[in-house]
């Protein structure tokens, strides 16, 4: 009697996916007047970002980015990166010329922050966002 096997591929094992965060893009009007400051960005709207990726990344760099920040000339092309880390959100800064901080404290080297809600990010010389939180979950 002849023996089949059976051979069963598993499909490649995915990433669970990152719960949604919830980001205000905000510029800080408080340092305009301070010495030193470029001219502010003539767009001053506030705008929201839903993130559900493992990875998103914040600059300036048209395009290719997640979150771009215009107007601002102190924020690098790419400048940090939000990650998921499994169980909670992180940011870090990608090497970027003018660093990035957390509630006023800054960054240091390849430091990952955990976030949490009403948390600032500060970018370049005024440009914030601010975490709202993840969006409540829809009942079951």
């Amino acid at each position: 009697m002849a023996h089949a096997t059976l051979t069963h591929s598993p499909s490649a094992p995915t990433a669970p996916s990152a719960p949604s965060l919830v980001l205000l893009a905000s510029v800080n009007a408080r340092r305009f007047d301070e010495p030193g400051s470029p001219p502010p960005p003539s767009d001053l709207a506030e705008r929201t970002f839903i993130l559900d990726r493992h990875s998103i990344v914040i600059g300036r760099e048209a395009g290719s980015l997640d979150i771009p920040i215009h107007g601002d000339p102190y924020i690098s092309r790419r400048h940090a990166e939000i990650v998921w880390m499994g169980s909670a959100w992180g940011i870090r800064d990608l090497g970027s010329t003018n660093g990035t901080r957390v509630n006023g404290v800054p960054l240091e080297g390849s430091e990952v922050k955990l976030l949490s809600p009403d948390d600032v990010i500060e970018l370049g010389f005024f440009s914030q966002l601010t975490v709202r939180g993840l969006p409540a979950e829809a009942p079951t």
